[in-house]
This record gives C-alpha cells, structure tokens and sequence, in this order.
C-alpha cells in the first residue's frame, strides 16, 4: 500500500511490506527496490529530524505494534 492508500498488485514474492520501490512514473513500470533491512544507508525526508542520514544499526519488533 502506498502513502496515499493506494494497492500495488506486483507478483514478485521479493518484494515485502517496507521495502523501497522506484518506479517509472511514465510507465507505472517497478525498476528496482530496496530491502528494509539493517546495515542499509537512510535519509529521513519528513518530521524534526529532515535531512538526517544514518545507517540502520537494528530493527526493534514490539508484540501488539504494526
């Protein structure tokens, strides 16, 4: 699902929530994408910390949370 609540129906099984797609906006066509994953480098474009960049160290799950 996108920002703005949109589904994207792809069939690659690679491809997992939170995960970074670039796509060509002329053609709706998926080029590449990220894996959310740690070690991977991070910029945040939104919120009090904009213009941040850091790299993932580790990804906390917290039972009962998104």
């Amino acid at each position: 699902m996108t920002a703005d609540a949109c589904t994207i129906h792809y069939p690659n099984t690679l491809i997992k929530a939170n995960d970074t797609i670039h796509t060509d906006v002329e053609t709706w066509k998926f080029t590449t994408f990220i894996k959310f994953d740690t070690g991977n480098l991070y910029m945040v474009t939104e919120g009090v910390n904009v213009g941040r960049i850091g790299v993932t160290t580790n990804r906390e799950r917290h039972t009962g949370s998104v």
